[in-house]
C-alpha cells in the first residue's frame, strides 16, 4: 500500500502551538490582575516532566525532613509550604495540575508558588487553566505563521 503523504513537506511547515484566554475573576481584578490569563498546549516533553513532578516532589519532601532531622524544623516548614509540600499526601493529579499550569501560563507569568497560591485562593479558576490547557492539548498545533524562535515559550 503506498501513500502521498509527505511527512517531510508537513514539518517543514511553521506550526503554532494554540493559545486561549481564561476569564480571570472578578476578585482578582479588582487587585489589578488583567481580565484574561493567556495559557498555550502543553508539549509531549511537558507532558513527561508533569508526570514526573510526583517523584521530584518526594525527593524535596524527603531532603526536608532531613533537614528537620539536622535541627532545622522551622526552616524544612517554611520551605514545605513554599513549595506546597506541607501536608504529608498531596495528590499526584494536583502536583500534575500545578505542573502544567506553571509551565503553559504565557500571560501573566506564574510560578510555582504563584500557582500554588492560585490553587488556595481561587480554585475553580486554577482548575480552569489547567483544563484549558488539556483542551489546547487535544487541539494540537496548527498549520500557520512560523513562531518568532523555534522554541515555544514558555512561563516562568
Amino acid at each position: 500500500m503506498t501513500t502521498d503523504f509527505d511527512f517531510e513537506a508537513l514539518m517543514a511547515k511553521p506550526w503554532e502551538p494554540p493559545t486561549a484566554q481564561v476569564q480571570t475573576p472578578t476578585a482578582l481584578i479588582l487587585h489589578g490582575a488583567p481580565p484574561h490569563f493567556t495559557v498555550r498546549m502543553a508539549t509531549a516533553e511537558e507532558m513527561a516532566r508533569a508526570n514526573d513532578a510526583r517523584m521530584i516532589a518526594e525527593k524535596a519532601r524527603a531532603m526536608l525532613e532531613a533537614l528537620a532531622g539536622l535541627g532545622g524544623q522551622r526552616q524544612a516548614a517554611i520551605y514545605k509550604e513554599a513549595v506546597g509540600l506541607s501536608s504529608e499526601t498531596v495528590p499526584d493529579e494536583f502536583v500534575k495540575q500545578v505542573e502544567f499550569v506553571t509551565m503553559c501560563t504565557v500571560s501573566p507569568q506564574l510560578n510555582h508558588e504563584r500557582a500554588l497560591w492560585l490553587s488556595r485562593f481561587q480554585p475553580l479558576f486554577f482548575k480552569w487553566l489547567f483544563l484549558k490547557i488539556m483542551e489546547l492539548c487535544q487541539e494540537g498545533a496548527t498549520s500557520g505563521e512560523a513562531p518568532p524562535s523555534t522554541e515555544t515559550p514558555q512561563s516562568a
